[in-house]
């Protein structure tokens, strides 16, 4: 063995080892630095565009790309929050009422609605869920501070990673692409690639969430519910979920319906909140995902599923990613590797 060969070896060790290291204790932030670099790419046309239109550097078009993109969610979400008070507190006083009627018998309670009121006595007693609240707040106030400053934590590590992300992104990307063996044009094919399967997953999520939120509200008022628009919204934003989508809606306001009787509307809600809204996940999204990827829908169904499988949350974006590199390396292997590797066995 040549001394190169000796040196060649140990510093493959090291560098795997280090590699190691440092996958452990980047570990906790990969989600969010996933998501970072996921809406960095989503960005990145606005981006361009504070560069070219107002000529600002660097810095400055990724810090204004930032706070559009902080606004962007912060402000809804804020709206959010503010309308989901709202309701808990319209939906709580319904509960005392139904509880009220129920224990006065001025309403006919089968013994589901019965179960049902009894349940939640049990829940609220020792004076109100007021009580229970604080009580609960005081033994577990060293948690809730925790897990909140967890979320504070987290929001600022991804708008720092998401700055960095949209300011530095093609520096990051010559110099993975720097130590590549591959040819110019193959290394474009793949990056290419990976912006054409993050922005066509991303984009095909919101229109069939949007187009989900705007059949589950249809739905919701055609059956009765109340508060139809809301419940659309919320359903609109449970559909972007991984793994329990619409269903975070859907089940809970279908269960409701059951328990207060009106059956009819439960079974009607539920064909149609699998029917209409289910299927739209499973058709229009790989559909939207194809015309983009030029990827077969069955295979891109396949790569959302199985990657929420492997990769949990973000797997609805890594399956498709995955997919859509191997595709690319395919071609690439096509293009560049086939007609040499052909001629050279059979010169042999």
């Amino acid at each position: 063995m040549t001394q190169r060969q000796v040196q060649a070896i140990f510093f493959f060790s090291v560098m795997v080892i280090v590699g190691a290291i440092a996958f452990f204790i980047l570990r906790d932030y990969l989600l969010i630095l996933g998501v970072a670099l996921t809406l960095a790419i989503l960005f990145r046309p606005l981006f361009n565009w504070f560069r070219r239109v107002l000529h600002l550097h660097l810095g400055g078009s990724a810090a204004l790309t930032t706070i559009v993109m902080f606004f962007i969610f912060a402000v809804p979400l804020t709206g959010f929050i503010i309308l989901l008070g709202t309701e808990v507190r319209e939906v709580y006083g319904r509960v005392l009422g139904f509880l009220d009627a129920e224990r006065q018998g001025t309403i006919a309670a089968s013994p589901l609605m019965h179960w049902f009121a009894e349940n939640i006595r049990e829940r609220i007693a020792n004076n109100g869920s007021i009580v229970s609240i604080v009580e609960f707040l005081s033994r577990n106030v060293a948690t809730v501070f925790s897990n909140a400053g967890d979320f504070f934590f987290s929001t600022f590590l991804f708008f720092i990673a998401f700055y960095y992300f949209t300011k530095d992104g093609n520096i990051f990307r010559q110099k993975l692409f720097g130590i590549s063996p591959l040819s110019d044009a193959s290394e474009q094919k793949i990056y290419q690639r990976v912006i054409d399967a993050i922005n066509a997953v991303m984009r095909g999520a919101i229109i069939v969430a949007v187009v989900q939120g705007t059949l589950a509200g249809l739905g919701f008022w055609m059956f009765g519910v109340g508060a139809p628009v809301l419940l659309g919204v919320f359903t609109t934003i449970a559909s972007l979920i991984p793994m329990v989508g619409t269903s975070l809606v859907l089940v809970p306001t279908i269960a409701y319906l059951f328990i207060t009787g009106s059956t009819a509307s439960g079974i009607g809600l539920a064909i149609w909140g699998g029917i209409a809204v289910g299927l739209i996940d499973n058709i229009l999204k790989p559909k939207l995902i194809e015309q983009r990827l030029k990827i077969h829908p069955l295979l891109i169904l396949l790569s959302i599923i199985g990657g929420i499988d492997v990769f949990g949350f973000l797997g609805f974006i890594v399956g498709p990613l995955i997919l859509s590199v191997s595709w690319a390396l395919v071609e690439i292997y096509r293009e560049e590797f086939h007609p040499y590797l052909a001629s050279t066995f059979m010169n042999e």
